[in-house]
């Protein structure tokens, strides 16, 4: 019985082989039509509307470290020896004023289209430039559909 199931599992895993190749190297057809991606009537271009980011509204007085929970969510799989990339790292919340008075009021913030939140990271307390950005939209619902 125990062979038998050897030799079915041995049989599948030849078929799935033979497909994978198949694919693999199958040439393509030079004939294939690409259908164009509709891009949106107005080309958004984030890295202009985040420009001067730093002169919005801190959220924060001085740099945090984060929060082990929020930093264990990218955590390696253990026993890989790799070191997770927000351990001993600070950050920097900026809004601009659209969504100012939400964030800074409201225990459940419900922030309006065109809210733009930025978080530096750090990899000190003092260090003047951010290693990594990164950045919310608030946008509009029907926003590149």
């Amino acid at each position: 019985m125990r062979i038998k199931n050897l030799v079915k599992i041995a049989i599948v895993a030849i078929a799935l082989i033979g497909c994978l190749f198949i694919f693999l190297f199958t040439r393509k057809s030079e004939t294939q039509t690409v259908t164009p991606i509709k891009t949106p009537e107005k080309i958004i271009d984030a890295a202009s509307e985040v420009a001067g980011y730093n002169k919005w509204t801190k959220v924060n007085d001085k740099p945090q470290i984060m929060d082990y929970l929020v930093r264990s969510y990218c955590a390696p799989a253990s026993g890989l020896g790799l070191k997770n990339p927000h351990s001993d790292k600070y950050i920097n919340v900026y809004v601009n004023s659209i969504g100012e008075d939400e964030m800074l009021t409201k225990k459940y913030p419900k922030f309006p289209v065109g809210t733009i939140l930025v978080k530096e990271k750090l990899s000190s307390p003092d260090r003047p430039a951010p290693e990594l950005l990164t950045v919310m939209i608030k946008r509009d619902k029907d926003f590149n559909a």
